[in-house]
């Protein structure tokens, strides 16, 4: 009789702490915010934005603080239905290091896209016990071919007041109609121009504009003892607010001036 007992006893303890196993936690992590976008004007870049590294559209969003937060889950549904629908699918899961905050954790770029078509775009944090946050905002961005041919490069150096050139699509699909040039010198590490132009050229065979043309550069004349990065930020449609939602930008291009 005893013996019955006692291996009851050790089924319940068995089935008890199987059933351990299986109890997760059932609060969800918090949801998680984008970066607020950066108007075009502004020379700091935050927010969903045309890549100037790769071809894609790079999504940048605030750390979830949930002690146990795995990662994000990233949401996509692309702009291609006659009715508006929007059919989102996940494409992607961003995990944490928290152990290496070396890596970023809250920023993804998305190239697996089609020039032209406008991406609408949300998170969801994900813990360990696989629970999903409530959905972030939402927000959406449509790439534009990248400036081509831009110069001055490395490959020449160029004059102490440079003329900035390069060139864009002719195609009529792509709405660009604003420029904005951004030039840093390297050694010293200042921003050197910051400078926003209307697009002139709409046949594709370039359009350029002279170093300084504003008056507002912090150096008036370009050392030849330094070394410069310049980049061109194609612009295209709005939203009612101001932020580009439309865009593309060229790498950052290397250069120096005549001594």
């Amino acid at each position: 009789m005893k013996s019955l007992i006692f291996s009851f006893l050790i089924g319940c303890c068995l089935f008890f702490l199987a059933g351990c196993d299986d109890v997760e936690d059932p609060n969800p992590p918090h949801r998680p915010y984008f970066v607020p976008k950066s108007l075009p004007w502004e020379y700091d870049e935050r927010g969903i934005d045309a890549d100037d590294k790769v071809q894609g559209i790079c999504l940048e969003w605030h750390r979830n603080a949930d002690p146990e937060l795995e990662g994000y889950i990233i949401y996509r549904a692309p702009d291609t239905s006659e009715t508006g629908e929007l059919k989102f699918f996940p494409i992607d899961t961003v995990f944490t290091f928290a152990l290496n905050p070396v890596i970023s954790d809250t920023m993804y770029v998305d190239t697996d896209i089609t020039l032209g078509t406008m991406y609408y775009y949300y998170l969801r944090a994900l813990d360990v016990s696989e629970n999903k946050s409530e959905p972030s905002d939402t927000v959406r961005y449509a790439l534009a071919p990248p400036p081509s041919d831009c110069r001055p490069t490395l490959s020449q150096k160029a004059q102490l007041i440079p003329e900035f050139s390069w060139k864009f699509s002719n195609d009529f699909q792509y709405s660009i109609n604003y420029y904005y040039i951004r030039l840093e010198n390297i050694t010293t590490r200042q921003v050197v121009w910051f400078y926003g132009v209307e697009r002139k050229d709409y046949t594709g065979g370039g359009q350029s504009v002279n170093f300084n043309a504003d008056n507002t550069a912090t150096e008036p004349v370009l050392s030849g003892e330094d070394t410069y990065r310049w980049k061109v930020d194609a612009i295209g449609r709005q939203d009612p607010a101001g932020f580009e939602i439309e865009g593309s930008e060229s790498p950052w291009i290397t250069f120096q001036v005549e001594e």
